[in-house]
This record gives structure tokens, C-alpha cells and sequence, in this order.
């Protein structure tokens, strides 16, 4: 590397990216544009809008990445990803009212999120006075203006709670040496950005997206996931021009996607792939991730599993049962190893190498087929050990219990 290149990459490594870089958000910009319009008046939730593969717009032909979609609903549309329709919806809503709605959204605003080097947006988004058509087209499916994770994840949380914008923190107590609470961090609402009746239908197209549409690799099984794709080119750090094969690709969700817990944002800055624009990339990690912080997170299954996500869900917990199964020399070279027959201070019995998991003792309902936790009741599914809420997901009497398993 140069010396100019080798600046440019050891920034990377010192900065945060999540709130100190910019990039264009792509289609995770559609819901906004979609709930703009509808909070404007300007559309309704029974508008349909034709898509023929592309428009022409200021001299120019934007296509659209599905080819020609036909007539949609609104919801199809996000599942979707349609370029046109959101063209056809941000002319319906006006250059005035979207620069309008970006302010609502915070967008080219700090989110004075409690993180050193948060970078402002301002000049990186569109005014009325300097949007034309062209610039409106594009802004609609998230080209052609710069966010940060902070603004877009923070903007998505009110998109989808009924439209409360909550100011983000990293902190939510701060306790001094003796372990005392010297300040709670209190959830701070700083604006409504949208009615809970536009929300409800936010949830209800991203949900889409994930049963139907661009996202469905995104589903954890069990659950109801809600978000949105996206991919956007990227401008080349040292040139300063658009390139034409680097993109960063992402997907932005909540669960349930009824009543969110949690929200997720992933974002791959220019895959290490020779093809790039592959959202797909973006979902499979957020599948990943919810796996395992769902269940670590306490957030019930909401969904029956299916015979294929039960195997999975099977392979999973045999992966990481093996962490506690390990023989003395992996676990401790030379240093103490329980001896067969003893019972280790945690209350665990084993051989000397095995430690079973606190889900494993539990004894089994014979009228559910859950493992339920004496203490407090909490019921587990007796193959996995995924807690599980009410008999949501009763085990399938027909899908034997994994003999790998302990």
C-alpha cells in the first residue's frame, strides 16, 4: 500500500464504524418512503402501483432490480423491493414533504448516541431547493444520500414501536466503585415520527419481506422476523467516485415482527467476494446471530418449528453441548479434574470429562414433553433445551429425540 492508502486503511481499523461512517443505506430506505407517504395522505393502504421494469426520469431510464413486477400492493411492493414503485410513491408524496420526512426521521441529524465520533449527516442528505426529479427518484430506494447504523437503526426502532423515537444509548446505569447506582440512564422519547396505525403497517410489509419477499433467508426458525434488504454501490475511499462493482449490502429487522423485542441491524462494507451485491450475505448473519441471542434473550418461539428446523435446531445445541462436554487434557492441562462418580461444586454430575447442561436436569412434563425448571416454572424443549412459552411449539411426537444428545 502507498502511504495514502495505508492512512486510509488503518482509519478503518481505529474508527467505529456503526456510528462514525456513511454509506448509502440502499433498499432499507423503502419502508421510510412507504410510511412518508402514507403518514403524508399522499398514498393509502390500498394504493396499487404498476411497475414495467423501469421509468424515465429526467432524461434517464431507472430500471428496476426485479424487472417488470406488474401491479402491487403496497406490502408487495416492500416484500418485493420494487424500485419503480417507490419512484412512483416518492413523486406522489413531492421532493417538499420526503426532504420533510428525512428531518422526521433524523436523518442528516446526530443521534447523540453516548459514543465518541458520531459523524453528522447533514450534508450528505437532499434539501427542496436542491432536489430535482432525478434526485427524488433515487433518494426513494436509498441511493444517492449517506447515513450512519446509528441513524438508520435508530430511525427503524420508531418505524416499527408505533412510531416513538427513543434517543439511543450504549449505557443504561452508571455504578461507582462499591457496586452503587450513581445514575440510571432513563428511555428518553424524543419525537413521534409516525402514527402507531402506519407502524402497524410497516410491521406488517416488513414481516413480508421475510415470508415472501428478499429477506427470507433471514427467518429463524420459531420465530417472526420483520425487516428489509438492501444494496447500495459504494464511493471508492480514494478516488472519490462511484464505483460500479463494490456494494455494501444489509438487512434491517425486529422480533416478533407483531410486537418487536429487539431490533437487528447487519451491514457487509463491500464483501470479500468477487460478486458483491448479494444481500443474501447480510440475511444469513442476522439468522445466525438471532439463533442464538433469542434464546439467550429469553424471547419465546412464536411460530411452530418445522420437522427441518427441528434438526437444525437439534445440530445446534449438539454444537454447542460439545462445549461442555470436553476431556480433562482440552480442558485443563495438568490441573485439577474431577474424578468419575463426584458431583462438581456446580451441581452437575458427570465421568470426569463430561458437565451436563442446568436444562438436562430439569424433570420432563409427561402431559407437555417440556423439561421445566422446578425454581420458576420455565418450561424447555426437551431436545433442544429452547425455552419455550405456553405450548406454543409442543414437540412432535413423531421426531425422535437426537441420540447424539446427551
Amino acid at each position: 500500500m502507498d502511504e495514502e492508502q495505508l492512512y486510509v486503511n488503518l482509519n478503518y481499523l481505529w474508527k467505529n464504524f456503526c456510528i462514525t461512517d456513511t454509506y448509502e443505506p440502499g433498499s432499507t430506505a423503502k419502508p421510510f418512503t412507504v410510511a412518508a407517504a402514507l403518514e403524508d395522505g399522499a398514498i393509502t393502504p390500498e394504493t396499487n402501483v404498476e411497475c414495467v421494469g423501469k421509468l424515465e426520469i429526467g432524461g434517464y431510464d431507472i430500471k428496476c432490480h426485479a424487472g417488470s413486477c406488474g401491479w402491487l400492493t403496497l406490502e408487495q411492493a416492500v416484500a418485493k423491493s420494487c424500485n419503480v414503485s417507490m419512484m412512483k410513491i416518492a413523486q406522489m408524496l413531492g421532493s417538499e414533504e420526503f426532504c420533510k420526512f428525512q428531518q422526521v426521521f433524523n436523518f442528516g441529524l446526530k443521534t447523540n448516541v453516548d459514543l465518541a465520533g458520531e459523524a453528522r449527516t447533514a450534508s450528505l442528505i437532499y434539501t427542496p431547493d436542491k432536489m430535482g426529479p432525478t434526485d427524488l427518484a433515487t433518494n426513494s430506494f436509498g441511493q444517492n444520500f449517506n447515513v450512519t447504523m446509528i441513524e438508520m437503526i435508530s430511525a427503524f426502532c420508531s418505524l416499527v414501536n408505533g412510531g416513538y423515537y427513543y434517543e439511543p444509548h450504549m449505557v443504561n446505569k452508571i455504578t461507582n466503585a462499591s457496586g452503587a447506582t450513581v445514575q440510571n440512564i432513563e428511555p428518553r422519547v424524543l419525537k413521534q415520527t409516525v402514527s402507531e396505525s402506519t407502524s402497524k403497517l410497516i410491521r406488517q410489509y416488513c414481516k413480508a419481506v421475510v415470508e415472501y419477499g428478499t429477506g427470507k433467508t433471514a427467518k429463524a426458525p420459531g420465530y417472526s422476523v420483520g425487516g428489509k434488504t438492501g444494496t447500495a454501490e459504494t464511493i471508492d475511499p480514494i478516488t472519490h467516485k462511484r464505483s460500479e462493482t463494490d456494494y455494501v449490502v444489509s438487512f434491517i429487522g425486529c422480533v416478533p415482527a407483531e410486537d418487536p423485542q429487539i431490533a437487528i441491524y447487519v451491514v457487509v462494507d463491500r464483501l470479500n467476494a468477487s460478486k458483491q451485491d448479494n444481500a443474501r450475505v447480510a440475511t444469513q448473519l442476522v439468522r445466525s446471530i438471532l439463533m442464538e441471542a433469542l434464546p439467550y434473550l429469553n424471547i419465546f418461539m412464536t411460530e411452530e418449528l418445522t420437522e427441518a428446523e427441528i434438526q437444525e435446531l437439534n445440530a445446534l445445541q449438539l454444537e454447542i453441548t460439545s462445549e461442555y462436554t470436553k476431556k480433562p487434557e482440552e480442558e485443563n492441562l495438568g490441573g485439577e479434574t474431577g474424578e468419575a462418580g463426584e458431583t462438581p461444586e456446580n451441581g452437575n454430575t458427570g465421568s470426569g470429562n463430561t458437565v451436563t447442561p442446568p436444562w438436562m436436569n430439569y424433570p420432563i412434563d409427561p402431559e407437555t414433553g417440556y423439561r421445566v425448571n422446578p425454581e420458576d416454572g420455565r418450561k424447555y424443549d426437551a431436545q433442544t433445551g429452547i425455552p419455550v412459552e405456553g405450548g406454543e411449539s409442543v414437540p412432535n411426537p413423531d421426531i425422535p429425540v437426537n441420540p447424539s444428545l446427551p
